[in-house]
């Protein structure tokens, strides 16, 4: 199974679609469908951070920091600290993203899903620690660093 659909998988199981619809202030089909295209946005972005030096090392100490399961802590803290998820995600997605490819991705993720700015501004950062817990799944055991 890829990385996208296991991040999918995770968030459409036991209801978590529905909790971070209600937190972004949007319904479950508009929820997935925005969803749907800001993964796969996020992993290129994150992609392309990986394709140089300092952004692989950035992206490894990143990941370096989650543990393995990152992925289903995240989405079992949305029910209780989704505010710490969300400033931690923002966080994220400004240190590894910077300002301008975020708003790029959320523009994009807008237009395709019909959800307004904010709300998938939310929602790109309650995806980030998603993401990226994640990737560190992938690395379970692994150290997480760059190839040089």
């Amino acid at each position: 199974m890829n990385l996208i659909d296991t991040i999918k998988n995770q968030l459409f199981s036991d209801g978590h679609i529905n909790q971070l619809g209600s937190l972004i202030g949007a319904g479950e089909g508009s929820t997935k469908s925005a969803i749907g295209a800001a993964l796969p946005a996020l992993l290129s972005a994150l992609s392309n951070v990986a394709s140089t030096g300092g952004g692989a090392q950035k992206l490894a100490s990143a990941v370096g920091r989650l543990d393995a399961g990152s992925l289903s802590n995240t989405t079992h803290m949305l029910s209780g600290h989704a505010d710490s998820v969300l400033e931690q995600g923002k966080g994220m997605l400004d240190s590894l993203l910077g300002a301008n490819p975020v708003s790029g991705i959320a523009g994009a993720v807008s237009k395709f899903s019909g959800l307004g700015g904010a709300a998938v501004q939310k929602l790109l950062g309650y995806l980030m620690p998603m993401v990226l817990g994640g990737i560190a799944s992938r690395f379970a055991g692994k150290p997480a660093t760059p190839k040089r």
